[in-house]
């Protein structure tokens, strides 16, 4: 247990710097995607054992954004983690791990993601490019043995949409032989800021056939599940399949035309 509490600071501040060079270099839709595959495919908890310290991987997959005329897309991107007793680094995200009461853990979490190109699809022609921000906020989890209860809210640290997202999700994972199998069901709410900014349409922007529109406020409904298998000790594969329905609030949007998101995602890690 001690190797957790001696590690080099220049380790943390390399990995650091790798996370922030990795935002830099895949901006938009490119850094959320690195985010979000390894927040599905290798949950923080996942490999907070007393030997990781650190992982580096790769992952990949298809999904599609809701925006009409976009169209399923492949994609790989980079995985790194980082664990010890006070932080947890995850992509392009993070947290700092507070004391925890009993069983429930408590975090401060940091997230990067959201934003789109107008020329990502050819309803966003003359749209203004939305940017993407750092979502920081506090979460909780109750562990027991019927399962994991978490809820997090997040709110837009940039000021770029002045949004806030609540999450409350329930996860359980079991074991099926060698097989790790986490299924989830969570639900998201979404302000208006938040809706209004992604999905909006400003008087400026509209156009015959993109009428204006102010976001409301809605709520997603996600289900998915998570499979991870071990090659060896320090080598883990896994596959994550999610669905989104999306609430009204975004569906109503001019801006889109479909009412569910769907996503398989592969990743593949090495801890250290």
């Amino acid at each position: 247990m001690a190797s957790r509490n001696t590690h080099r600071p220049s380790t943390l501040i390399g990995l650091v710097i790798t996370g922030l060079l990795a935002t830099a270099v895949a901006p938009g839709a490119a850094a959320q995607e690195i985010g979000q595959e390894q927040q599905q495919l290798y949950p923080p908890e996942s490999l907070d054992t007393p030997t990781m310290n650190w992982a580096l991987g790769l992952g990949g997959g298809v999904s599609r954004k809701p925006y009409a005329g976009s169209d399923m897309k492949a994609h790989i991107t980079p995985l790194l983690m980082y664990q010890n007793d006070w932080v947890s680094i995850n992509g392009l995200g993070g947290a700092l791990k507070l004391p925890s009461y009993g069983p429930f853990q408590f975090r401060l979490s940091v997230r990067y993601g959201g934003g789109y190109k107008a020329d990502d699809t050819a309803v966003l022609n003359g749209m203004e490019d939305r940017k993407g921000s750092l979502w920081i906020g506090p979460q909780v989890t109750w562990r027991s043995d019927v399962g994991n209860l978490s809820a997090e809210w997040l709110g837009d640290a940039m000021g770029n949409s002045k949004g806030q997202q609540m999450k409350l999700q329930f996860d359980h994972n079991f074991r099926v032989g060698g097989l790790s199998i986490r299924p989830r069901v969570g639900v998201t709410w979404l302000n208006d800021n938040y809706v209004d900014y992604y999905y909006g349409v400003t008087a400026p922007e509209a156009t015959a056939v993109r009428p204006t529109y102010l976001g409301q406020a809605t709520t997603n409904v996600e289900v998915g599940v998570r499979v991870a298998y071990p090659l060896a000790p320090d080598q883990v594969v896994s596959v994550d399949i999610g669905s989104t329905r999306l609430g009204s609030g975004i569906t109503s949007s001019p801006l889109v035309d479909k009412a569910r998101q769907v996503s398989v995602r592969l990743g593949y890690l090495v801890r250290f």
